[in-house]
């Protein structure tokens, strides 16, 4: 991302924390004008300062997508350990496709009901959205004991 001059900033609970203690700052008003990409953790999607951002038409304005990464642990955590991963189908709901085109990235989504769990649990529509299997399989590799 700095190769393409874009100016990155991270908010989870630390660098949230951090910021204002130190300089007296709440990174999500900081964020309205400075970054070209956010990347935050589950967390922050329930945070009311994250609900004020999209309340903020220049905010709002300038989500141009959103990406996570690692959705099989939806299937896997969002429902008992980790509820905050659930907050990705309410943001989902709050920036539709037509406006902020989603890039979710996985290599260990298995197909039939772990999918089909990610997919509900998110709002998304089989046939609506472009899906890019690739294999990791590599015959290369042995495992040897």
């Amino acid at each position: 991302m700095a190769k393409l001059d874009l100016k990155v900033f991270a908010i989870n609970s630390q660098s949230r924390d951090e910021a204002l203690r130190l300089r007296n700052e709440e990174l999500w008003v900081t964020a309205h004008t400075i970054p070209n990409v956010i990347i935050a953790g589950p967390e922050q999607l329930k945070s009311k300062e994250y609900e004020k951002s999209l309340c903020n038409e220049d905010f709002y304005k300038h989500c141009c997508g959103l990406g996570f990464d690692e959705v099989h642990l939806l299937n896997v955590w969002g429902v008992s350990f980790r509820k905050d991963f659930l907050q990705m189908g309410f943001v989902k709901a709050r920036l539709p496709n037509a406006h902020n085109p989603w890039i979710l990235t996985t290599a260990t989504l298995r197909d039939g009901r772990p999918a089909d769990n990610v997919y509900e649990l998110l709002g998304m529509q089989p046939g609506h959205f472009h899906l890019i299997c690739r294999s990791n399989l590599r015959p290369e590799i042995q495992i040897l004991f």
